[in-house]
């Protein structure tokens, strides 16, 4: 549960900052409602791939024209929606996230997207953080700090 939960605060971050040009209401290949088929997410810890996880059909977004939008995503048997504002700027998508359903992220919340593939059909992101996790070790008992790095690949079909 706790990685599930994880996984939807990363996706949330993710779809929070983002992409090419900065789109002012002219021609975007996003404008217009996106399935999310399918999200990707690698984990490695040290330097090792720890694990890996792909998830289908989590819901849609859908950008409209004037630089704001919204989205529906799947979080285990719940869905979640807002809205948000979006733009694209020398190849990264931002999406600022306006309201979250999920309480324990806060309004305007904004993450980056490197745009892997833009057609008017598909949009394939991506987005990679690092942080730290604390642990126990077992032989010693003494507390370690672990490098966790998560690569996450989102893959956008348009309706």
């Amino acid at each position: 549960m706790k990685k599930q939960n994880l996984f939807f605060l990363i996706l949330l971050s993710a779809l929070t900052l983002g992409a090419c040009d900065k789109y002012l209401g002219g021609s975007s290949n996003l404008v217009g409602t996106w399935d999310i088929y399918s999200i990707t997410q690698n984990t490695y810890t040290n330097g090792s791939l720890d694990s890996s996880n792909v998830q289908n059909d989590m819901g849609t977004f859908s950008f409209n024209s004037g630089g704001d939008g919204n989205y529906s995503v799947k979080n285990g048997e719940e869905t979640n929606s807002g809205t948000f504002d979006w733009f694209e700027q020398n190849d990264k998508v931002f999406i600022n996230m306006l309201n979250l359903t999920d309480s324990i992220m806060t309004k305007n919340l904004a993450v980056g997207f490197d745009v892997v593939t833009n057609t008017a059909t598909q949009q394939v992101w991506s987005l990679s953080f690092s942080y730290y996790e604390k642990d126990e070790n077992p032989t010693t008992g003494a507390t370690v700090n672990y490098l966790k790095k998560t690569y996450i690949e989102m893959d956008l079909r348009k309706q």
